[in-house]
């Protein structure tokens, strides 16, 4: 599917505002919310090729279900922010996938 610049950019904005709203609400929500709301990003992020984005949702849809803690979360939700405007290499992919293990480690 083409997508034209303004179109992806739209994406993007609505993609980090969706990501940010989850990290301010993220003490009250639900596991079963909170999965909701990642798999609907994915959704989006698959459907117009933002293909470091969904990676990195569906890796925290599977933390989540792990019973992952807050900090992990916010962790993830940290990178997909920063994978929005990514390109979608597999090493682009995989690095930020480190990073949210290098950052729980400390």
């Amino acid at each position: 599917m083409m997508i034209d610049r303004e179109t992806l950019q739209e994406v993007q904005d609505d993609l980090c505002f969706r990501v940010q709203q989850i990290e301010l609400r993220l003490p009250r929500l639900s596991q079963a919310a909170l999965l909701r709301e990642v798999h609907s990003i994915k959704g989006v992020a698959r459907t117009y090729g933002l293909t470091a984005m969904a990676t990195l949702a569906h890796h925290l849809e599977s933390a989540i279900a792990g019973d992952a803690g807050a900090a992990l979360v916010t962790s993830y939700l940290d990178r997909m922010v920063d994978a929005i405007a990514c390109d979608d290499e597999p090493r682009t992919i995989n690095t930020l996938l480190a990073s949210v293990n290098v950052r729980l480690q400390g």
